[in-house]
């Protein structure tokens, strides 16, 4: 069978169980959600994110199918935007001005808007091997905060992204966060110490800024048609697997299961938003003398804070519903009893949103101008993440993801 019939094969199926009537399920037909609001971003998602009416009754298998379809809706955004982003770099590579370099930035944005949303998606193909279907292509597309400027540039020199082995070499070289230095640096300086073979050899200096230049080019291609490849693998995989997915069979044991790995990936707003974007560079944990701005995401284009209102546009879309049917976690949580324990988590998501829409720069800047502002998008950020690993969890029968057990904070 051929891959284009077998991809129809999927679609049909998918169609067929959507048409299913859900059993076996609680069943909500209420309306309890907040309005939905215009992205403030540049990039304009294709589907819609909670339209505000649920067309269709709750049930375990209902959500099951939203998600996937709401997941198959991103990751072929996401597809275009990476094509796009390679059309745009080679276009820059083969004649490099500012005009094409500008158009080869605003690609790597569109893009990188996309998957910021997806980040929040972190299962199935997407997650780690440790979860059902995991095959760890989120690492291989964006694998941030494992992204070394000195790895980059040493790479750069060497010519490693010739080598015919470059796209299984370390994950810290390569995807979204290498391309984002490789896109927006130009700089006679690198991200190495003087202990680096390029500076201790002097090979930086021996290639000259022409040559590093030349060198940035050709590496900014290789990694560009790397992400490309990767996503055509990641919406591949998805679609293979989102029928398994749906019906939570195997590798899930029920519906239940398979919702409990979209929980897990919900959490991604408690560990690296939070944490990771939020909490360490003002120096909450992992920060010695804050504040730490080598730790704030994106150093490079300065799109931290854009980053974070894609992650809460993420997490926005699986817990409150973006596909046409309009159902999310909140609608399972109304149909347990628990719509005021709903309500209040829509108001912090809420805030959350409106509070990092407000921060107006980027991460860094802000911890040394008005880290205040930072420090509040943290606390807005735990008012969201606090009843998400404690009573949300516990209402829904979901386990905590192992990263998040055992913490207090």
């Amino acid at each position: 069978m051929s891959p284009r019939h077998a991809y129809a094969l999927v679609a049909l199926t998918l169609a067929v169980a959507c048409r299913q009537e859900p059993i076996r399920e609680p069943i909500y037909t209420g309306d309890r959600r907040l309005p939905s609001r215009p992205d403030a971003g540049t990039v304009t998602p294709t589907i819609s994110v909670d339209a505000g009416t649920l067309t269709e009754a709750f049930s375990k298998d209902a959500l099951t199918r939203a998600i996937g379809s709401c997941t198959t809706g991103l990751v072929t955004d996401f597809v275009a935007r990476a094509g796009s982003l390679e059309a745009a770099v080679r276009s820059y590579a083969a004649a490099p001005d500012v005009h094409t370099r500008g158009l080869a930035q605003a690609a790597w944005r569109e893009a990188m808007g996309v998957w910021q949303e997806l980040e929040v998606f972190r299962f199935g193909p997407a997650g780690g091997p440790e979860l059902p279907g995991g095959l760890s292509l989120r690492d291989q597309i964006y694998a941030w905060p494992l992204v070394s400027a000195c790895k980059i540039d040493e790479q750069l020199v060497e010519r490693t992204y010739a080598e015919s082995t470059f796209g299984a070499s370390l994950i810290n070289g390569r995807g979204l966060g290498a391309l984002e230095r490789l896109l927006f640096v130009e700089d006679d300086a690198n991200g190495c110490s003087e202990f680096s073979v390029i500076n201790a050899s002097g090979t930086w200096d021996a290639l000259g800024t022409a040559g590093r230049a030349r060198h940035r080019l050709e590496y900014a291609v290789v990694v560009a048609a790397l992400v490309r490849a990767r996503a055509g693998e990641l919406e591949v995989a998805w679609r293979e697997h989102a029928m398994a997915f749906v019906a939570g069979t195997a590798p899930y044991d029920s519906t239940q299961a398979s919702l409990n790995a979209v929980s897990n990936a919900m959490f991604y707003v408690e560990k690296e938003v939070k944490d990771y974007k939020l909490g360490r560079p003002l120096g909450l944990l992992e920060c010695a003398s804050p504040p730490c701005l080598e730790l704030v995401e994106s150093p490079w284009a300065h799109a931290s804070t854009t980053h974070l209102a894609a992650n809460l546009r993420g997490f926005r879309r699986l817990y409150l519903g973006c596909d046409a049917s309009g159902l999310g976690f909140d609608d399972w949580l109304v149909a347990v009893g628990a719509g005021e324990l709903a309500d209040r988590m829509n108001s912090a998501l809420a805030q959350s949103v409106a509070v990092v829409d407000r921060l107006g720069g980027p991460i860094d800047a802000l911890l040394v101008g008005d880290s205040a502002a930072v420090s509040a998008a943290y606390a807005t950020v735990k008012s969201l993440t606090d009843p998400l690993k404690t009573e949300l969890v516990t209402v829904l029968d979901l386990e905590l993801p192992m990263t998040v057990e055992g913490d207090n904070d």
